[in-house]
C-alpha cells in the first residue's frame, strides 16, 4: 500500500441506506500535514451504479495527488472486500481467527464444540457469530479451569483480515 495514504475505522455496511457499501476513514498526508477525509465504496448496490467502484472522499479536491492514487485505492477496497463471503441473503460474513495460548487440551476442547475449525499450524477460525463465540469462550474457561494461573483466561477472537478488529467474550 502506498505511504501516501491509510485506512481505519472501515464498516461494512449490510442494514439500512448504506447496505453493499463500506464506509470509512483515509488519512492523506500532503503540506506536510496529516488529514483525515471519510470515504465511500459500493460494492454490491448497482442500482445507484456500478458495483465495485470508490463512490467518494469527502474534499478529495484538497488531495493533491488523488487521480493518482484513487485507482490503487479502489483496487484496495476490492480486494478488501473479496475476503469476506458473500451469503444467499445478501449478509457479509467474515470468519474470525482465535487466538490462544498454545495448548493441545486448549485446542481439542475448542474443536470438541463442532464450532471452529483447525486449519493448522495453529490457527482455528470460527464465525463472526456472538453465540458461537460465547460457546467457545465457555468450552475454553471449562479446559483452563484445571490450568494453574489461567482460570481466567480469555480467547481473542480477531478478524481474519485486520487483526486490530478483535473481540473478547466475558
Amino acid at each position: 500500500m502506498n505511504k501516501k495514504y491509510t485506512f481505519y475505522n472501515i464498516e461494512v455496511m449490510q442494514k439500512g441506506d448504506l447496505n453493499g457499501y463500506i464506509q470509512g476513514d483515509i488519512t492523506f498526508k500532503y503540506n506536510n500535514t496529516e488529514y483525515n477525509h471519510e470515504f465511500l465504496f459500493r460494492f454490491n448496490d448497482s442500482s445507484n451504479g456500478d458495483n465495485n467502484k470508490l463512490v467518494s472522499i469527502d474534499y478529495s479536491y484538497k488531495i493533491p495527488y488523488i487521480e493518482e492514487v484513487w485507482p490503487e485505492i479502489e483496487k484496495y477496497l476490492i480486494d478488501y472486500i473479496g475476503k469476506y463471503k458473500i451469503e444467499k441473503d445478501g449478509l457479509l460474513l467474515i470468519k474470525r481467527d482465535i487466538l490462544f495460548q498454545k495448548d493441545d487440551g486448549l485446542l481439542q476442547a475448542l474443536l470438541s464444540t463442532g464450532l471452529c475449525e483447525n486449519k493448522g499450524n495453529w490457527i482455528i477460525k470460527c464465525e463472526n457469530d456472538i453465540k458461537v463465540m460465547k460457546e467457545l469462550q465457555k468450552a475454553c474457561s471449562e479446559h483452563m479451569k484445571t490450568v494453574k494461573n489461567y482460570e481466567d483466561y480469555k480467547l481473542c477472537f480477531a478478524n481474519e483480515t485486520d487483526y486490530k478488529d478483535n473481540i473478547t467474550i466475558k
